[in-house]
């Protein structure tokens, strides 16, 4: 499975840096992580596949949540 991850705009703290490297290294052999950083939100027309957009302001997860929301995703697009 691959799972691309688009982002809008650079990481500019160090804690993010580290923690998005973390992630990746836990996942290396589980899963195919691309990480895209994209310019703006004009940059989104045109994803294909199924996209899953993260908004402040939409709901909130834990990671024990967010996990089985991903997961069931990735299931029902089987």
């Amino acid at each position: 499975m691959k799972l691309e991850i688009l982002f809008i705009g650079k990481t500019k703290e160090r804690w993010i840096e580290e923690g998005l490297e973390m992630f990746l290294r836990r996942l290396q052999g589980r899963i195919s992580i691309e990480l895209h950083p994209l310019k703006d939100f004009h940059c989104l027309k045109g994803v294909e596949n199924q996209a899953i957009y993260l908004d402040p302001r939409g709901k909130m997860y834990d990671s024990v949540e967010f996990h089985a929301f991903l997961f069931k995703q990735i299931e029902t697009t089987k």
